[in-house]
């Protein structure tokens, strides 16, 4: 799967306006180097939502906080000898919802 390239502002403008004045979406698509389903579906966005910028917040949320991570390092600091494992239990239980072993260990 090839991944996905982000449209910049001033592209989706000039697309905009290419559109408006009547071009089609082969020609636009040729012009910017993009395929026409792209541009069908930014277009589209655009006539439903009137919006031209990428959305954000896209992707998956972090499970902790800044606080929380801070926590984690500090606690390591002090023992380095303290297992993931406890110290996923003992955040857990401070934030309220169950962290896996693993993501203690991707932030230290």
């Amino acid at each position: 799967m090839v991944p996905r390239r982000e449209t910049n502002v001033d592209a989706s403008k000039f697309l905009l306006r290419l559109f408006k004045t009547g071009k089609s979406y082969c020609e636009i698509a040729k012009f910017l180097g993009r395929s026409h389903m792209c541009l069908q579906k930014m277009i589209g966005k655009f006539k439903s939502d009137g919006l031209i910028e990428n959305k954000i917040g896209r992707g998956r949320k972090y499970t902790l906080s800044d606080v929380a991570k801070r926590k984690i390092l500090k606690e390591i600091k002090i023992n380095p000898k303290v297992s993931a494992v406890n110290l996923a239990a003992e955040t857990s239980q401070i934030i309220g919802r169950s962290i896996s072993a693993e993501t203690v260990r991707n932030v230290i």
